[in-house]
């Protein structure tokens, strides 16, 4: 069974859709189909001059489609044309995005459309993540991930990441972290930032005492290491107490963009695959203490 065929049986996507021939108009439909092969489908013909162009999409799960639908018609019912799926809107791909992720988070969370995308307070801790980034680095990071891993699922490609949420991070353990005991806690991690936007990967070192001595004996081997991945990594060494990063960042790549997400999620299937390839072997190599 294909991947296609599982989406199409078991959801579909709310897309946002522009035609040059329609300047300011938009088209807010839904689809099993992937919103390109939708866009494709409203092209076909001799009827419309220009092809038809996807500046945002969702997944949604049966339940919530035409839900979500219908949502997105009453936001905008002001502007709609009479009896038609076009809207006298001209919006970003942004804002598009920002729109579908506001009526994602009421039916999955059930805040309000105008409270769903509003910034939470900043933590105390104000060098944390989430102080960083702006909350609805968060609210993305559900679908965001979950094509991630649908992506890797198609092409069965390993390892497994954990189940997506509404994080703006996505890990994978290769070796499992303990509260209780403080054993190692090394795993990869996928990251991605909206306030200044940013795409990245790493390679995570955690809560050990030794934990900084493991990074080291790894990154005495950095010149290597670049050379059989093939590209520059930044070696954080002091990330915290007991925490260290390997990491690769993509200041040209911007999450929002949900256009863009394929290649963004084949960019850091890549990197993942050369940390695999390069880095684990070394990481299983490592004396079993405190493992």
């Amino acid at each position: 069974m294909s991947g296609d065929e599982t989406v199409r049986r078991s959801g579909g996507y709310v897309y946002f859709m522009t035609n040059p021939a329609m300047p300011g108009h938009t088209k807010i439909g839904s689809t099993r189909l992937t919103p390109d092969e939708r866009a494709r489908q409203l092209s076909s013909g001799t009827a419309v001059a220009r092809p038809f162009k996807v500046i945002a999409f969702e997944w949604f799960e049966d339940q919530m489609l035409l839900h979500a639908e219908r949502e997105l018609h009453e936001k905008y019912r002001q502007h709609r044309v009479p009896n038609r799926e076009f809207f006298e809107l001209d919006l970003t791909a942004e804002q598009a995005q920002a729109a579908l992720l506001e009526v994602h988070n009421l039916l999955t969370v059930g805040k309000p459309l105008d409270q769903a995308l509003r910034p939470a307070p900043a933590p105390n801790n104000v060098n944390s993540p989430s102080a960083r980034d702006e909350t609805n680095a968060s609210v993305l990071g559900l679908p965001y991930w979950t094509e991630f891993n649908k992506m890797r699922d198609a092409q069965k490609l390993l390892p497994r990441f954990e189940n997506a949420g509404p994080r703006f991070f996505h890990r994978y353990f290769l070796v499992n972290p303990s509260q209780k005991t403080g054993f190692r806690n090394i795993h990869y991690e996928g990251r991605i930032r909206i306030k200044d936007p940013q795409v990245s990967m790493r390679l995570i070192f955690k809560r050990a005492d030794d934990i900084k001595e493991i990074f080291d004996v790894i990154a005495h081997d950095h010149d290597r290491i670049e050379e059989e991945v093939g590209f520059r990594l930044q070696w954080l060494r002091n990330r915290g107490l007991k925490e260290s990063h390997i990491a690769i960042e993509r200041d040209d790549m911007d999450p929002r963009n949900a256009t863009e997400w394929e290649r963004q999620h084949v960019w850091l299937s890549e990197v993942v695959s050369a940390f695999e390839k390069v880095i684990r072997p070394r990481i299983a190599s490592l004396p079993p203490i405190a493992r």
